[in-house]
Order: C-alpha cells, then structure tokens, then sequence
C-alpha cells in the first residue's frame, strides 16, 4: 500500500519543482472593482493600467504614490479604506489580511491613506499615500495592500432555507490591491525552493499528498498557471493535493 504513494510523492514532488520558474516583482492580487467600486494605480504617462502597484526601494527609504478610487455604482457612496498584509495563501499565491485592523508586518509601511471617501456615481478619486521600508530591512521581496469596502454594511440577504426556518447573510464586498516592494536590486536577488516533507494519507477511496514548499530565498517565485504559486519569499506552506489516476482499495 505504501509503496505506490512513495513513488506517486517522488513523481509529483519533481513536477511541483519544475513548475517553479523565474519570477517578476512579487505577485500580488490584481487591481480591478467589482461593479460597485474600484480601486487601481495611477496609470502611467502611456495610459497603461498596472495590475498592481510595484515600488523598487532601500531600506530606510520612502516613496509617495496614488491610488485611484473610483465608484462605479448609480448612487453616492461612502467608501472606507484600509491598508493591508501581504501573506502567502493556503494552497499557494499571494492573499492578504488585517485589513481594518491594526497593521502587522509589511501593512504598517504603509501610512498616509485616507480612512474614508464619499464619491458621488461615476466619480474618480486620487488619493496618495506613502510607503516606507523599516531601516535595517533585509533584501528580498514583499507585499502589502490597500483594500476598500462599503464604509455601511448591505442589508442582510436570504441564502436558503427550511420549512419555516431561513438562513441570511451580509455579503460585503471587498477590492484589494497589491503593493509589491523590492528592497534592494531585483536581479541580485535568489529564489530557492525547497520541499522539507512529503506524507501521503488516505481519505476514503482517494489517496492525498501533502508537499511541504518552502522558499528559503529572497525573491518571489512564479509558478505555471496550472500550478499553484509557490510561498512568497522567506515563508514556508503545505498544500494537500489529490494524486492522479490513483485509487486505494481497502482490504
């Protein structure tokens, strides 16, 4: 039983290296709105629109950049704004957290951002805010966010029910967009991956492996896109993927 998983684990751990491949600029989630509102950089003097901001600094430096906030609603609408932590996500690429609570880690570079904006429908706003690198901060990639939100909360919504009884919810809707920041010179900057573990289980009639990723570098990696990406520089994560073609039978 446990002879086939070890040599599933061996194959697969040699495709998850090989789908690790030279990156850009720290990936991070892409700009955009949702139909309500948006929030994106300042495109630049061509009109092209990055999908995030990416700022090249040293240590001890800061910078000053906007954002544009834009509310593409057919109403008024009071939006509130947050500056956020850039994270790798569970099965892999970029995620964020602690927005609209108090920063943490590369979210307290951030400062400056305006805490609420009411724009009226089909209005653009430019709002600046700066970034700072900690003096002392090593070289190597990271990310932050700034995120915005109804600044009111949507009225509850049914999302089923049963017999007499019924299920609601508030649905909030939430745009982020990334602040990736090199610290240092982007091409001096390694990527090593490593894979500390590997452990196959079973759940039910499926076998599982549970691969282990670690980016012991200093620089983003990218993967392909039918691969989840690989942690963001210096963090280390465990995905837990289905193995192919393989079924286990109990005896």
């Amino acid at each position: 039983m446990n002879r086939p998983i070890r040599r599933l684990a061996a194959a697969v751990v040699m495709a998850a290296l090989a789908a690790v491949i030279p990156a850009l600029p720290a990936a991070a989630a892409p700009a955009g709105g949702n139909g309500q509102f948006g929030l994106t950089p300042v495109p630049d003097s061509a009109g092209r629109l990055a999908p995030y901001f990416t700022l090249t600094m040293a240590a001890g430096e800061s910078v000053t950049d906007i954002a544009l906030v834009s509310n593409e609603g057919q109403a008024a609408e009071k939006l509130k704004l947050s500056r956020a932590t850039g994270v790798t996500a569970g099965n892999g690429g970029s995620a964020f957290s602690q927005e609209f609570q108090k920063c943490s880690g590369t979210g307290c570079w951030v400062s400056g951002l305006a805490g609420e904006v009411t724009l009226p429908a089909g209005a653009v706003e430019r709002l600046p805010f700066t970034v700072r690198v900690p003096a002392g901060t090593p070289t190597g990639q990271y990310l932050a966010g700034l995120t915005v939100e109804a600044a009111v909360p949507p009225a509850s919504v049914k999302v089923g029910g049963n017999g007499k009884a019924t299920a609601r919810a508030i649905i909030i809707s939430r745009v982020t967009v990334g602040v990736a920041v090199t610290v240092g010179v982007l091409s001096k900057l390694t990527t090593r991956m490593r894979i500390p573990g590997v452990s196959g289980r079973a759940i039910g009639p499926t076998a599982r492996l549970n691969i282990g990723v670690a980016n012991t570098g200093r620089r983003s990696p990218m993967a392909r896109a039918r691969h989840p990406a690989p942690p963001l520089a210096g963090v280390a994560r465990s995905r837990s993927s289905p193995l192919p073609s393989c079924r286990m039978t109990r005896r």
